[in-house]
């Protein structure tokens, strides 16, 4: 079990990592990295200090500043000196007024040891109250690694009511994780008793990929957890309830489908998770597809946990292509921004998204659509475990486009409604409509499932949805290895992708990762970003840029449906700089590792791709966008 005296010496050395970085000091970072180096528990995520120091609200203010502080260190140590002059000239105001109120005076010398600062801290009873609430993080904390857990527990920096988050200021969150380990470690036990902390389940943060690398930051995937039952990382983002709702109100009697039968429900099960004993985490019973309702993001799709955002990033990449270049139908705008949809129009558009997706799957055959029935009162054998979705499925066959777009239609509520599967809904849609023999024929190794460790989508899966066939690798065609009876087959995409794909691990030089034109140079410029075990979507609103080289400077949008983004985020690319590429230790946001991947990795010319706009030499500028580490 992590003790939290380690716990504690991680955030210290993730703030002195990030204010090395913030201002340029590499040869620094690479020297204490050589010091102490990185483990699995190590907080490697800007957003992540943050949240467990609970200064959202002094980070948000920087950024609106018009003199931004660069580092998390500096933002502290500004609103720290702030609060302590607000404190000093209340108490000079009145000396009966200073012993009246619940605020006292402390140096915080004792404690942290940085000469004789003093900041307004609260009088005992409530600094023990905040302690209180701080235990309960770090008890949290300890109990998730003690089940297994490789980290700290990133995601219940919300977790906690708004009442005690407001009993005490941010300063008091703030110097709490700072005190001395020792003092921290040394708290009454009171602090720990049942009852008293709120218990939510653990997250830890492994890395997907060898992280023996020197002088990069590693920065660990948003969703990437070691349990199943994940957290919600963001406040922005509604805690999913412990249960799934199936409200009655989501079922519509349908005479033209028919129940799934216990041999399909079985198959499904086993091809998704691999058994149909397995489970899904309430990362994917509760997820459904709702949009962002902050300005300038509403067209972006929300995720509540982690686990199924292969599934949020391929419809969100289709949605925005019908969103941005479709001419099909009149997209209502909030402000004449095609990427500020009003809500039905949002909704018309996603209802042509999912349509497009199956539509894709399906070869010469019909289409199956599945959707919530009544409660089922088949006698499944002991293989089977219900999961109230499985066994309920009603199978609807659509032999057109209109059929089916008029069936999905009336059905959204059951992909839209607040808490409903609408994503198991979709992914169980695309088995049916492209048989789980095919499926099982697509990928390298038929043993695959769709959703792999930790409740993640595998690339088969998020395959099937873009390209149409659950294809192992993202590689141009099928690969030979070997001869004979050994020889190996490593599948790849059969032709060019409407949805792109960039790759951080071709960055670091995984054959088996190589991405080949067919998703490098999509027919949309838009592009699912799979890096640290998490798929987002990088995109441009000109379509000529799939096809016409670009001699000015032009942006990319980015959107994470995790990551609680709190405005657009716009990245300008100037592709005349003629900048030589980074060496692979500078520390870079793994996005733009990602995008260089598309600059310099582009192959030659051939008949499909007669013009491939590389951009070699282009300059990546994050503008007044904060860099996503």
């Amino acid at each position: 079990m992590e003790s939290l005296q380690h716990q504690h010496e991680e955030i210290a050395l993730a703030l002195i990592r990030e204010f090395l970085s913030s201002h340029g000091l590499k040869s620094v970072v690479q020297e204490l990295d050589s010091q102490r180096p990185r483990t699995d528990t190590s907080i490697t995520r800007r957003s992540d200090i943050v949240k467990k120091l609970s200064i959202q609200e002094w980070f948000k203010q920087n950024k609106t500043s018009n003199l931004p502080l660069r580092s998390i260190l500096e933002v502290i140590a500004k609103n720290l000196a702030t609060e302590e002059t607000s404190s000093n000239q209340k108490a000079n105001k009145s000396q009966e007024k200073k012993a009246e109120t619940p605020f006292a005076t402390v140096s915080v010398t004792d404690s942290l040891g940085i000469g004789k600062l003093t900041v307004g801290r609260p009088s005992k009873s409530r600094a023990d109250s905040q302690t209180s609430v701080l235990r309960t993080r770090l008890v949290a904390d300890s109990e998730s690694c003690n089940k297994g857990g490789n980290g700290l527990n990133m995601d219940n920096t919300y977790s906690e009511s708004k009442s005690s988050r407001h009993s005490s200021s941010n300063s008091d969150a703030a110097l709490s994780y700072l005190l001395d380990c020792s003092k921290v470690a040394s708290l009454d036990t009171r602090y720990s008793k049942p009852g008293r902390s709120k218990h939510v389940n653990g997250a830890s943060h492994i890395n997907s990929r060898d992280t023996n690398v020197d002088t990069e930051m590693i920065m660990e995937d948003v969703d990437d957890t070691s349990t199943p039952m994940e957290c919600n990382r963001y406040g922005s983002l509604p805690q999913p309830k412990p249960q799934v709702l199936h409200q009655q109100n989501l079922i519509k009697d349908d005479s033209s489908g028919r129940s799934i039968t216990k041999v399909e429900a079985i198959k499904l099960k086993q091809v998704l998770l691999g058994s149909a004993r397995s489970s899904f985490s309430s990362a994917w019973l509760q997820q459904n597809f709702c949009f962002n309702k902050i300005k300038g993001l509403e067209y972006g799709l929300l995720q509540h946990e982690g686990g199924p955002c292969g599934v949020l990033a391929a419809v969100q990449a289709v949605f925005l292509k019908h969103l941005l270049f479709s001419t099909e139908s009149v997209i209502k705008t909030l402000d004449s921004n095609k990427l500020r949809p009003e809500i039905s129009s949002a909704e018309e558009v996603l209802v042509t998204a999912i349509a497009d997706i199956l539509l894709r799957i399906q070869r010469d055959g019909d289409i199956f659509v599945a959707t919530l029935g009544n409660l089922s009162t088949k006698q499944f054998s002991s293989e089977f475990k219900r999961d109230g979705i499985t066994e309920k499925l009603i199978v609807t066959t659509c032999t057109s486009e209109f059929a089916l777009r008029r069936h999905i239609t009336a059905n959204l509520h059951q992909f839209t409604a607040t808490d409903a599967p609408g994503v198991i809904l979709l992914v169980y849609s695309a088995i049916l409509t492209r048989g789980v023999d095919n499926i099982k024929t697509d990928m390298d190794e038929e043993s695959i499932t769709l959703i792999g460790r930790h409740s993640y989508c595998t690339q088969e899966l998020v395959s099937l949805l873009i390209v149409g066939h659950a294809c192992s690798n993202t590689h141009d065609n099928d690969r030979h290895l070997g001869d004979g009876k050994d020889q190996i087959v490593l599948k790849g995409t059969r032709k060019r992708s409407d949805i792109g794909l960039l790759s951080l691990f071709e960055h670091y030089g995984s054959c088996e990762a190589s991405v080949g034109l067919n998703l490098k140079q999509p027919t949309v410029p838009i592009w699912i970003i799979y890096a640290e075990s998490h798929f987002t979507v990088l995109f441009s609103t000109n379509s000529t840029l799939s096809y016409i080289k670009p001699n000015s400077k032009f942006q990319l949008h980015y959107y994470d449906q995790l990551a609680g983004l709190e405005y657009p985020y716009t990245i300008n690319i100037d592709p005349l700089a003629n900048i030589p590429r980074p060496p692979d230790d500078l520390l870079l946001p793994p996005l733009e590792h990602c995008i260089r991947t598309k600059l310099v990795n582009a192959v030659s010319q051939t008949d499909h791709f007669p013009f491939i706009p590389r951009w070699p030499g282009a300059d990546i500028d994050w503008g007044a966008c904060e860099p996503l580490y």
